[in-house]
């Protein structure tokens, strides 16, 4: 069997695996033919690995002709990461990046080409493919599809504040909540495309509202202006001609507000609208007072003291008189010094004084400003104090006649309001003492109490500067006040006395540990793992233990601090050397960056986890120390492993691309077996199945056996089979076409003694004998004679030819070891005791019997059916043992 197999797949020189060589440079023109030739997508693409890996092999870039699918493909296969890093640089399209991503062998190659892939689809898919293959390529798309992410979503964000702040400045007046509420969520916004664009809304939107707040400031002002103006009008009904034109400039500057008040402000604009109307009425009504004021005096002033005629009178009766009572009062006091003079004779006229010193009336003005300021917020406490300061002013010197008039209507209003704060006082008292009766009931906690009952003792103290209360009213809040806050009282001396305990449970524990501390021996006892647990339970303890009032507190807290701080010194130093150890091991790991090995770095990493985990001393550092120090050495781990992981993804890659090369070998190999093909074919495909199948294996030493090796077995075991049934069905075919020739030579034969021969049934088997398969030459010889000769056979030669058939016969039985009918076994006995006479050797070829066979079909003789059955026995044995034979020979 051996020997047939080396037959049939070829034999191996020297026992050394066939290795496959690389294309030759010169071969590379033929595999770029084979490429632009190829017809499905299968084939291009097997034709793109072909010249792909015969570029690597060769080392000799794509040209500038080949397309891009070529460079991808030399990428994908390159071993040289520097020349695959060369190469990728060509490579434009993102599908080819895509495909190096997941396809190089390298794995800096691959992630080389991750990082040109921009689009987030093909992001995406890169990353579900690799999401179990590299953790590089993966890492890198999940963050550039976060990034990504982020960004749309910072993109949304800006637009939506952008929408909503045009739909603000659409608004009038602006909305300031909302304004607000943008303010803060543009503040939040990180930079991305079109936030200039939205803090410029943002500005816009900040000057209209400057603006917006600007004009409504100046109605507010108006209006101020238009009440002081109408408070002077009532306060001097008869104003000087300079005074009335400063009025009425006054009155018209504020029309002209009024009318170039925008219209959202005409809600805000409304009181000054209704009090302009009135200024002007009450200006129009000033200024006709002064024209019949100025117009009786012209009229006196014509007159001569004691000659009043009745036309005089008369007009003077019928002239205008001003309403002002002070007016009219002079007026009239000067009539009555014309119509009588002697009864009233003028005043002397008084010496000449000194004219008074001039007063500072600027503290008085001061005041009746900050008077009526207060009057105006309803502070009548405030209020009160500057009336009395304005009156002690006004004591000490004559205060001119239109502040005392300010002053007295002051006094009016703060007397008005007290006597409103007076009567809102006793609601509000009332109010308060329900609130104190209602602290009575049993669901108000005593926090509750503690905290009300001083805010409405305040409150109502600050009632008692408007007025006191009655003395009933006063007695009553007070006991109810008194009865609620009495379990606070209660419970304050019960916690005074708690924090008296809690101070002397402290002191004695403080006391204790101040001994064990001061009577420890450091060298020998100290076990710092134990003393730095203890110090943090000490600390535990000690902040669970009830607190003692505020000094004592204090002082204790101060006590056990210097306590924890002295167990601190004695722990630095350890702390220290943990932390220097510490440091070393991460130097350690950091420096595993420099060992070439993976495998050697890998181990030393394992062993530095196992020196982190297991050494030191048992102290625990500080928190943001030990996670600093501890980030710092996973991150040099984690350096390692991802080397580590990198060459796995590698070597899998390899695998992966190795099982499809040997998956499509096989595939290939099954479509031969199942294309029923030749035995020259078959044994040809065999033989190269075996070389490919032997060249793919040849890089994976120490393999196990998968199920790809079993079915490759499998097929070889079916190909030898069909091998097998080809060669037997050859065997038989020519067994067939001894026996077909034999037949035509018999038909011949038998027309000839029937007298029924003639030369067309002569070229008619010599046609149908041309048809047959062809025979070896001495058999073709000895048919191709009786088929020649059967036209002059005779009874007697048919009759010396089946005789001469049944001895041969037996030789062949004889010869191939099969049974002969019991009739002619007294035959074959004297057959087989003339061979051994004669001293022959058996001589079990299928050469020899193959060739008696046919000198047994080159015999005349009639059809004998007995005998047809018997050589049908020796054709399936000779059949069978030329196949027995070749794997003999091959074994």
């Amino acid at each position: 069997m051996k020997g047939l197999l080396q037959k049939i797949f070829g034999a191996k020189q020297d026992g050394a695996p066939h290795r496959p060589q690389p294309p030759r440079p010169a071969d590379l023109d033929a595999l770029r033919t084979g490429l632009r030739q190829a017809g499905d997508d299968s084939e291009r693409e097997r034709r793109l690995r072909e010249l792909a890996d015969g570029l690597v092999a060769a080392g000799v870039p794509p040209s500038d002709q080949d397309e891009e699918a070529v460079w991808a493909w030399a990428v994908c296969r390159a071993t040289d990461k520097a020349l695959g890093l060369a190469w990728l640089a060509r490579v434009q399209g993102e599908a080819w990046l895509e495909h190096i991503a997941g396809q190089a062998r390298a794995a800096e190659i691959r992630l080389a080409a991750a990082q040109r892939v921009t689009d987030p689809a093909r992001l995406k898919l890169l990353a579900d493919r690799v999401r179990d293959k590299d953790r590089g390529v993966y890492r890198h798309c999940q963050s550039l599809l976060k990034a990504q992410a982020a960004g749309v979503q910072q993109a949304e964000a800006i637009a939506a504040c952008s929408e909503r702040l045009r739909q603000v400045l659409a608004q009038c007046p602006l909305p300031a909540s909302k304004l607000y509420e943008l303010r803060k969520d543009v503040a939040k916004l990180a930079e991305g495309p079109g936030l200039d664009a939205c803090r410029e809304l943002l500005d816009q939107a900040g000057r209209r509202e400057q603006e917006e707040a600007r004009q409504r400031r100046g109605i507010d002002q108006a209006l101020v202006q238009a009440k002081a103006l109408r408070r002077e009008l009532e306060q001097n009904p008869r104003p000087s001609a300079e005074t009335l034109d400063g009025w009425k400039t006054l009155a018209a500057e504020l029309g002209g507000r009024l009318a170039g008040c925008p219209d959202w402000l005409a809600p805000a604009a409304q009181e000054l609208g209704q009090t302009l109307p009135r200024i002007e009425a009450r200006l129009a009504g000033r200024e006709a007072q002064c024209e019949r004021f100025e117009a009786c005096r012209a009229f006196l002033a014509g007159l001569v003291a004691g000659r009043l005629d009745p036309a005089a009178r008369t007009a003077w009766a019928e002239l205008p008189k001003p309403e002002d009572a002070a007016a009219l009062a002079q007026l009239q006091a000067q009539w009555q010094a014309l119509e009588s003079p002697g009864e009233a004779p003028p005043p002397p006229r008084p010496a000449e004084v000194a004219a008074p010193p001039a007063r500072d009336l600027e503290p008085a003005r001061r005041l009746l400003a900050e008077l009526e300021q207060a009057l105006e917020a309803g502070m009548s406490h405030d209020a009160a104090g500057l009336l009395r300061q304005l009156d002690e002013l006004a004591a000490a010197a004559l205060l001119p006649r239109s502040m005392a008039e300010r002053q007295r209507r002051a006094a009016g209003r703060l007397a008005r309001l007290r006597d409103w704060a007076r009567w809102g006082g006793s609601r509000v008292r009332d109010d308060l003492l329900a609130a104190a009766e209602a602290l009575l009931g049993e669901d108000v906690d005593l926090a509750e109490r503690a905290e009300t009952v001083p805010k409405l003792r305040a409150q109502w103290q600050r009632l008692d500067r408007e007025g006191r209360a009655p003395a009933a009213q006063q007695r009553r809040f007070d006991e109810v006040l008194g009865q609620a806050y009495q379990p606070v009282q209660e419970q304050r001396a019960e916690q005074a006395a708690q924090a008296k305990e809690a101070r002397a449970a402290k002191e004695v524990l403080l006391a204790e540990w101040e001994t064990w501390f001061n009577g420890m021996v450091w060298e020998e006892q100290a076990d710092f793992g134990d003393l730095q647990k203890r110090r943090s339970a000490m600390r535990t303890r000690w902040r669970a233990m009830a607190r003692a009032s505020g000094r004592d507190e204090r002082r204790l807290n101060a006590a056990f601090d210097a306590l924890a701080e002295a167990l601190g010194a004695r722990l630095e130093p350890v702390i220290a050397d943990e932390t220097a150890r510490r440091e070393r091991l991460i130097a350690g790991a950091e420096r595993l960056q420099t060992v070439q090995s993976v495998a050697d770095a890998v181990a030393q990493a394992r062993n530095l986890q196992q020196q982190w985990k297991e050494g030191g001393a048992a102290v625990q550092l500080p928190r943001k120390t030990a996670e600093t120090q501890w980030q710092r050495f996973r991150q040099a781990l984690d350096q390692v492993f991802a080397r580590r992981d990198a060459e796995r993804s590698e070597r899998e890659a390899l695998r992966r691309e190795h099982i499809g090369l040997r998956q499509s070998i096989l595939d290939e190999f099954a479509a031969v077996l199942n294309g029923e093909p030749t035995l020259a074919k078959l044994e040809q495909e065999l033989a190269g199945f075996r070389n490919r199948w032997d060249e793919a294996g040849q890089d994976e030493s120490g393999r196990r056996r998968d199920e790809l090796d079993r079915r490759a077995g499998e097929l070889q075991r079916r190909a030898l089979s069909a091998v097998k049934d080809l060669q037997q069905r050859k065997q038989r075919d020519v067994f067939e076409a001894l026996a077909a020739r034999s037949a035509l030579a018999a038909s011949l034969e038998a027309a000839a003694l029937a007298g029924e021969f003639s030369e067309a049934k002569a070229a008619d088997a010599e046609i149908e004998w041309q048809r047959l398969a062809g025979l070896p030459g001495e058999w073709e010889r000895g048919l191709r004679e009786r088929l020649h000769n059967a036209s002059a056979v005779t009874p007697e030669a048919l009759a010396d030819g089946a005789a001469k058939r049944a001895a041969q016969l037996i030789d062949l039985e004889i010869l191939l070891d099969l049974p002969t009918p019991a009739a002619c076994a007294a035959d074959r006995q004297a057959r087989q005791l003339e061979l051994l006479q004669a001293g022959l050797k058996q001589r079990r070829t299928s050469d020899q019997a193959g060739a008696m066979l046919a000198a047994w079909y080159a015999l005349p003789a009639s059809p004998d059916p007995a005998q047809a059955e018997r050589i049908a026995r020796v054709v399936d044995r000779l059949a069978a043992t030329a196949v027995a034979r070749a794997e003999e020979s091959a074994g």
